[in-house]
C-alpha cells in the first residue's frame, strides 16, 4: 500500500522554504491496524514472541540486566555535529552503575547522560525539555581515550526507562550530544516487566499511554509481580508496526517504509518495480518536490536517472555536512529474516558500533546501530521536505513506542531459523549445485554458511569481495549515456566510490569506510534480485559468475581464487533457486494453514490479506522455478494452488477445505523437489 503525495505538500513549500511546522501525534493516537496489518500478527506475533524467548535466554546468561551494552554513536538525526568518535556504555540496571568508554572525541569536556523519554505533545525519540534527564557525570580523558564509571545506587534505574544515553559537550544537555545509544526492543520488553515500578515509567505501562485502547497484554498483579500475556503483547506489536510500515508518512514528503520496502514486491525494489509506480508517487519526490530537485552540481536527495535505471536511492551515512560530495547510492535490501543476520562476528573487527548488522554495509543504523535505530535514520535521511532536514518542520521523528513497533514487525518478516543442509534434491543439477556450494573450493558456504548471511559461528560478517571495482558497472554505463558526471573533481569515477563500513576519510580509491560490506542471506535471494549494494548485477547466474572475476579475485576477500565452470555456475544458481522456492512453499503453506485455523469473525477480516500474502509467496516461487526451466512438475502444482485463490478472496475461497487443498498441493509441489 502506497500513498500519493499528501495535498499540502507542494503548497507549503515556497522558494524551498517550509511555511510553518508540523502537528505532532503519537502512534497510539492512530488510528487502529488495519486488516492488512492485523494480518501480519497472526504469523509475525509467535515469531517474535520465539525470538525473544531466545533472546532472554542469551541475555539472561550473559549477566541479564545487570551488563546492559550499548553502543554510542553519530545518529544524523539526533546529534550537534557530525563526528567520528565512538565508544561504548555498561549499565547495571540493578545496582545503578554506569560504565563509559568513548574514543576520538573533539577537544573539551563532555558530560553522560541518560534520557527518560516521556510521552506527551510533541514527544519524540530525541531528549526534550519535558523528559526524565539523569546527569551521570562528566568524563575523564586520556589521550584518545575518555572514560567514566559511576555508581548512582540501587534505585537510580527503579521508577526510570532508559531510552538513550547522550554523550554531550559539558553544560550543554543531552539534546545537544555528539554520541548517543539507546536499547532494542527486547532489552526494553525485558526490563520494563521486571518490577511494577519499571513497568509503569515504561512505553508498556497499562492504560496509561493509549487512550485508544490498545493493550499490551500486560498488567500488574500486586506491589512486587507483573503479569504478561505474551501472545497479545507480541501480536499486538507486530500489528502496530505493520500499520506504521505500511502508513506512516511522519508527516514529511510522503514516503512510507513500505515506499521503499513494499511488502508485495519481497520489501526491495527492482527497476520493474519502479517503473510500475506512477510518476507522483513519494518515491519520484526528487523530481516534483522543489526542495528536493535534483541538479548534478548541487546537494542531492535522490538522483532520479539511478532510480529509474538502477533502482538506487542515495545514502549519506557518513553525515549530511556535505550534500555535494559525501553520499553513496546503494540498492535497497529485503527486511526478511532479519532475525538471523543482525547478529556481528567478532572477528572483523566492526562490532562495536554498531551492535547489530543493518544495510548494505553493517553500519546503516544511527546510535547503537541496531535495527530499532534503522527507523530514526530512515526518517531523516528519506522522509524530509527539505534538505535541511529540521525535526517538526521538515516531518517528525518517530516515538519510541513507534520505533518499538516497527522493530517488532521487521524481527518478525520472514523466516526466523536458517536450513541445515545438506537436503536431499531429487533434480540432479540441483544436488550438484549444493555439492559446489558445500565444497571448500568454491569457499560459497564459508561466507554463506547453510545458505544464510552469516559465516560457521552464526554471526554476520563484513568482507571487501571488490564489487566496487567490477568494470562497466550499471551506473557508470547510465551516468555516461547521459553525460552526467556527480564526482567532477575525480577523474576515475562518476559517482562516488562506496566505501563500506564506517566512516574512516579515505580517498577515491578506498572512499568513506574500510572498504567492506556485510554478507546477505541466500535463501531469497533468486526473488529479491538484483544484487549486491549497488544492482550491479541483474540475474542470479551473474551473481555467482562474479567470484570468477578478476575484481573478485584481485579483492582482500579473493584468496584463494575461485574457478567455476559455466556449468557449475548454472548448478550452484539451481540450487539457490530450489531452496528459495521451499522457502516460498514454506510461507505459504503457514500462511494456509493460519487461514484454516480462523473462527469466522477472524476469517472475514484476516484471512483475505493472508491468502493473498500466500498467493504472492506461490507467485514467487513459479517465478523462480520457470525462468529457469527448473522442476515444471513441481511448478504445475504450484500453478493449481494458485488458481484456488481469486484476485479478491470471500466466502468458499476462505474455507477450511479450501486452505486444505492449497496446502495439499504446496506438499506435493515440495516433494517434487526434495526427496521424503
Amino acid at each position: 500500500m502506497r500513498r500519493n503525495p499528501l495535498p499540502w505538500m507542494l503548497a507549503a513549500l515556497v522558494g524551498g522554504v517550509v511555511a510553518g511546522g508540523v502537528t505532532v501525534s503519537s502512534w497510539w493516537e492512530e488510528p487502529q491496524p488495519s486488516n492488512e496489518a492485523g494480518a501480519y500478527a497472526v504469523l509475525g506475533g509467535p515469531k517474535l514472541e520465539r525470538a525473544y524467548a531466545a533472546w532472554t535466554q542469551a541475555h539472561e546468561a550473559g549477566g541479564g540486566d545487570q551488563a546492559v551494552q550499548l553502543a554510542l554513536n553519530y545518529s544524523k538525526a539526533l546529534s550537534a555535529s557530525f563526528t567520528r568518535a565512538h565508544g561504548t556504555a555498561v549499565i547495571d540496571l540493578v545496582d545503578g552503575k554506569v560504565e563509559v568508554d568513548v574514543l576520538d572525541l573533539p577537544a573539551g569536556e563532555f558530560d553522560v547522560w541518560v534520557v527518560d523519554n516521556r510521552p506527551g505533545p510533541g514527544a519524540s525519540v530525541r531528549a526534550e525539555d519535558s523528559d526524565v534527564r539523569v546527569h551521570v557525570g562528566r568524563l575523564e580523558r586520556d589521550g584518545q581515550r575518555a572514560r567514566l564509571v559511576a555508581e548512582l545506587g540501587p534505585d537510580a534505574f527503579a521508577d526510570l526507562n532508559v531510552d538513550l544515553v547522550s554523550i554531550a559537550p559539558a553544560g550543554a544537555g543531552p539534546a545537544r550530544g555528539l554520541l548517543y545509544g539507546s536499547l532494542p526492543l527486547f532489552q526494553r520488553i525485558y526490563s520494563a516487566t521486571r518490577t511494577p515500578q519499571r513497568l509503569m515509567a515504561s512505553d508498556f505501562a497499562p492504560g496509561v499511554t493509549r487512550p485508544k485502547g490498545i493493550d499490551f497484554g500486560i498488567s500488574v498483579a500486586n506491589a512486587a509481580n507483573v503479569l504478561v500475556d505474551p501472545d497479545v503483547l507480541f501480536s499486538t506489536l507486530v500489528a502496530a508496526g505493520a500499520e506504521l510500515f505500511i502508513n506512516e508518512t511522519f508527516q514529511g514528503n510522503g514516503r512510507t517504509c513500505a515506499t521503499c520496502h513494499p511488502l508485495g514486491a519481497n520489501t526491495q525494489l527492482s527497476v520493474t518495480d519502479i517503473e510500475s509506480f506512477p510518476d507522483d508517487d513519494p518515491l519520484f519526490a526528487a523530481e516534483f518536490v522543489p526542495a528536493l530537485i535534483f541538479t548534478p552540481g548541487g546537494p542531492k536527495f535522490e538522483v532520479p536517472i539511478l532510480m529509474r535505471g538502477a533502482a538506487l536511492i542515495t545514502e549519506n551515512q557518513d553525515g549530511v555536512d556535505d550534500l555535494v560530495n559525501k553520499f553513496n547510492l546503494r540498492s535497497i535490501p529485503h527486511t526478511l529474516a532479519l532475525t538471523t543476520s543482525l547478529a556481528p562476528n567478532l572477528a572483523d573487527g566492526t562490532t562495536v558500533p554498531p551492535n547489530q548488522r543493518t544495510g548494505w554495509s553493517g553500519d546503516g543504523a544511527p546510535n547503537s546501530g541496531t535495527l530499532r535505530d534503522f527507523a530514526t535514520g530512515a526518517v531523516f535521511q528519506h522522509f524530509t521536505l527539505r534538505l535541511n532536514r529540521v525535526p517538526n518542520v521538515d516531518f517528525r521523528l518517530p516515538t519510541d513506542p513507534e520505533l518499538d513497533a516497527m522493530e517488532a514487525f521487521q524481527l518478525a518478516l520472514g523466516r526466523n531459523a536458517d536450513l541445515v543442509l545438506p537436503l536431499s534434491f531429487r533434480n540432479a543439477i540441483v544436488a550438484r549445485g549444493q555439492t559446489v556450494f558445500t565444497s571448500p573450493a568454491a569457499r560459497c558456504n564459508g561466507c554463506h554458511s547453510n545458505a544464510s548471511a552469516n559465516v560457521a559461528a552464526g554471526t554476520n560478517r563484513n568482507f571487501n569481495t571488490g564489487v566496487e571495482d567490477q568494470v562497466d558497472r550499471p551506473t557508470q554505463l547510465i551516468l555516461a549515456a547521459a553525460g552526467i558526471d556527480l564526482t567532477p573533481g575525480d577523474p576515475n569515477n562518476l559517482f562516488p566510490r562506496d566505501g563500506g563500513f564506517g566512516a574512516t576519510p579515505g580517498n577515491t580509491t578506498v572512499g568513506f569506510g574500510n572498504g567492506t560490506f556485510n554478507t546477505p542471506p541466500l535463501v531469497e535471494a533468486a526473488d529479491t534480485g538484483p544484487f549486491f549494494h549497488d544492482n550491479t548485477l541483474r540475474t542470479l547466474e551473474g551473481a555467482v559468475a562474479f567470484y570468477n572475476s578478476t575484481a573478485f579475485a584481485n579483492s582482500p576477500a579473493g584468496t584463494p581464487a575461485i574457478d567455476l565452470q559455466p556449468t557449475q555456475i548454472e548448478a550452484v544458481a539451481a540450487f539457490l533457486r530450489a531452496i528459495n522456492t521451499l522457502e516460498n512453499v514454506r510461507a505459504a503453506r503457514d500462511l494456509a494453514t493460519a487461514v484454516s485455523g480462523l473462527v469466522v469473525p477472524q476469517r472475514n477480516s484476516l484471512g483475505p490479506p493472508l491468502v493473498l500474502q500466500a498467493a504472492s509467496e506461490i507467485d514467487d516461487a513459479i517465478g523462480v522455478l520457470s525462468s529457469a526451466d527448473l522442476h515444471p512438475d513441481a511448478v504445475a502444482d504450484l500453478r493449481a494452488a494458485r488458481a484456488l485463490i481469486p484476485a479478491n478472496p470471500s466466502g468458499n475461497a476462505l474455507l477450511p477445505s479450501t486452505m486444505n487443498n492449497i496446502i495439499g498441493f504446496l506438499d506435493q509441489a515440495k516433494s517434487r523437489i526434495l526427496l521424503p
